[in-house]
């Protein structure tokens, strides 16, 4: 499906490519399962203490300067392995009240990443000192 103007493709068909992009998705997809009332609070949390130990690992394989090829799979088998967690979590038959939804993630500022930056999956870190 093309967009009739640009010719191309809209933009929710488009598959995130880079580190920051797939943490965004992960982050929208929480975020409406919340809303939706398909996450517990204990789902939620859950899902924030993961993620948040995804967010140690990219910083730890970035302090040398550069996220080397060796450790690209296993930051890609994480992301994979909170997406999984995530997608399960939406899916599993727990009950959900939507009278106390779980508190939701903050939503990152236009302009403002969700994750660190220069995490993108491009092999360089982005100098944000200069």
């Amino acid at each position: 499906m093309t967009h009739p103007i640009s010719n191309q493709r809209p933009q929710q068909f488009l598959a995130p490519v880079g580190l920051h992009d797939k943490l965004q998705a992960q982050h929208h997809r929480i975020r409406e399962g919340v809303q939706a009332g398909q996450l517990t609070q204990e789902e939620v949390l859950q899902i924030k203490e993961e993620r948040k130990e995804l967010k140690e690992m990219i910083k730890e394989y970035r302090s040398d300067g550069r996220i080397s090829q060796e450790e690209r799979p296993l930051i890609r088998a994480a992301i994979k392995a909170v997406a999984q967690n995530i997608s399960e979590l939406l899916h599993n038959d727990e009950i959900r009240s939507l009278d106390n939804p779980p508190s939701l993630p903050p939503s990152p500022a236009p302009g403002v990443e969700d994750s660190e930056p220069g995490t993108e999956d491009s092999g360089s870190v982005v100098d944000t000192t200069a």
